[in-house]
C-alpha cells in the first residue's frame, strides 16, 4: 500500500533486552494526515482525556509534519518494528503537547501515555485525532515510542490554527485525492 515511501525511509537499530537480546530494527513507513473507521473506544480510566480510540481502514491522505487543528483531524505514523522472528514487544507510546490540555475530567494534561503490545514484522499504525476543541493546542507536537525505556522512535508535527476549511473538505472527498 505505501511501497513507493519506502526507498525513503531508513531503519534504525537498537538492541532491546525483552528475554534476551533482541536485534530490534524501527522503520517509518508514511506519516501525515490520515482517514480511518473507529473499530472501538476505550473509555476506562486509562484513557487520560476522556477516551482512546482504536482504528481500522487506515488510509494515508497526504504526507505531511504540519496538520491543521482542526475538529476530525487524525495525524500520525505508519511504521515496522522488525525483528529476525515474529514476537511481541511491549511499547509506550508518549504525545507530548506544546502547552497543557485541559481533558474532559478537568485535569491539566502536558502529554499522553499509553502502553501497547505490538507484533513485530507487520505494518503498524499510530495517531492522535482531534474529536475536541480543547484538543487543539496549536505548536510541536512531539510522539515518542520506547521499549524497555529505550527511545526507539520520535516525530515532530507543528499543530497550527486553521485559518479555512481545507482539511475538512479534504476529509470529506476520502477518493478525490
Amino acid at each position: 500500500m505505501f511501497l513507493f515511501l519506502l526507498s525513503n525511509c531508513s531503519f534504525t537499530k537498537h538492541i532491546i533486552r525483552t528475554n534476551g537480546n533482541v536485534t530490534c530494527d524501527f522503520k517509518e513507513l508514511s506519516h501525515g494526515i490520515y482517514i480511518s473507521t473507529v473499530d472501538s473506544i476505550d473509555s476506562s480510566k486509562y484513557s487520560q482525556i476522556g477516551h482512546h480510540s482504536f482504528v481500522k481502514d487506515v488510509d494515508l491522505l497526504f504526507v505531511t509534519d504540519t496538520i491543521n487543528g482542526e475538529i476530525g483531524t487524525h495525524f500520525g505514523i505508519e511504521y515496522m518494528v522488525k525483528t529476525p522472528f515474529d514476537t511481541s514487544l511491549n511499547i509506550k507510546k508518549v504525545w507530548i503537547f506544546p502547552d497543557k490540555m485541559i481533558g474532559e475530567n478537568g485535569k491539566k494534561y502536558y502529554q499522553l501515555k499509553r502502553d501497547l503490545t505490538i507484533d513485530t514484522n507487520a505494518s503498524l499504525f499510530t495517531s492522535y485525532g482531534f474529536d475536541n476543541d480543547f484538543e487543539i493546542i496549536p505548536g510541536k507536537w512531539i510522539l515518542r515510542l520506547y521499549c524497555n525505556s529505550k527511545l526507539l522512535y520520535e516525530k515532530i508535527f507543528i499543530i497550527r490554527k486553521s485559518a479555512h476549511l481545507m482539511t475538512s473538505l479534504l476529509l470529506s472527498k476520502r477518493y478525490i485525492i
